[in-house]
């Protein structure tokens, strides 16, 4: 009845359909019945659903970026962890797309700010680092409370109306694995230096865009407890530039191409700011991090084979 008229003219109109879903994924006291509406909705705004890495433009309009970002701060991480029943695969198509269009000047037609289409990625990970500091709070006063006073009312409420993820949950979430080794590798394609690094409104432009990553790091790197797949998958991109700096020993042409160049410092750069965000009691990505720069120091006065100026981009970002 009335669901198939909304669908109707979404499907005529997906720009203000979008403003509809929003207002739906803020409705948060019911978050299985919005889904019922909201679920067939996106993928009438959203259309495609699977998860091609392809730039186009088209797809990801500025209209999308307002109903991203309110699907990021609570539904689309419930629905990463199996909570609700939403196609995350689909908005994770769109929230992509939206970071390259944004991050290539002669794609973004609409002018979305890159540092806003990293602001979606910031705000999934802070949800679900936030739900799990809920959970853990919730377990330290449930074994604090003494049994013999009864729950403080307003305390109670509050905590129910916070969501609640436990660890065990989240590293049981395979598509939250998923996501966060395509993350890792998209943000490796799009923050890299321009190929003409005397540009000085690029390189300014691609500063204030590292600077959003760095901060979005921070959550994403909180929720990496015993996640050793994460953690591996974080540190293959520096195995590869390893590898790459090792072959350079052993080839005759004595130079690092531009391309070379980019890759090596972009890695680099990720690697270092990651490793600056890991919480203290991160020890076993403390040790992955001690073991991987301890393979790439022999191989890193490879560096010096960049032509001017990478080679003083290159030792810069190390």
């Amino acid at each position: 009845g009335h669901l198939c008229t909304i669908l109707a003219a979404a499907e005529s109109a997906p720009a203000q359909a979008s403003e509809l879903a929003q207002q739906l994924a803020k409705w948060n006291s019911a978050p299985q019945e919005v889904a019922t509406i909201l679920k067939p909705l996106l993928q009438l705004i959203m259309k495609d659903s699977d998860l091609s890495m392809e730039i186009v433009s088209e797809d990801s309009p500025a209209w999308m970026l307002s109903l991203l970002q309110v699907l990021a701060e609570d539904l689309w991480p419930k629905a990463a962890v199996g909570e609700v029943d939403l196609d995350s695969e689909l908005i994770v198509k769109q929230a992509f797309k939206l970071l390259d269009t944004s991050s290539v000047p002669w794609l973004n037609a609409d002018e979305v700010e890159v540092e806003a289409s990293i602001q979606v990625w910031h705000s999934f990970a802070e949800t679900l680092h936030a739900a799990l500091r809920a959970s853990d709070e919730s377990t330290l006063e449930s074994s604090r409370r003494s049994p013999m006073f009864a729950h403080p009312e307003k305390r109670s409420r509050r905590s129910q109306d916070r969501w609640h993820l436990t660890g065990e949950r989240l590293r049981e979430a395979t598509m939250v694995n998923l996501l966060f080794q395509l993350l890792v590798q998209k943000l490796l394609d799009c923050m890299r230096l321009p190929e003409i690094p005397e540009d000085e409104e690029a390189l300014e432009l691609l500063q204030h865009a590292r600077q959003s990553v760095e901060a979005a790091l921070r959550p994403w790197a909180a929720l990496l407890t015993n996640a050793d797949t994460w953690i591996a998958e974080l540190w293959n991109p520096l195995q590869e530039v390893q590898n790459t700096l090792a072959a350079m020993g052993e080839n005759d042409e004595g130079f690092m191409s531009v391309e070379v160049s980019r890759d090596v410092e972009t890695v680099i750069w990720f690697f270092g700011a990651f490793c600056s965000c890991l919480p203290k009691d991160q020890v076993a990505a403390a040790e992955a991090a001690s073991h991987a720069v301890s393979a790439l120091i022999p191989q890193i006065h490879q560096l010096d084979a960049a032509l001017p100026p990478w080679k003083a981009l290159l030792w810069s970002s190390v």
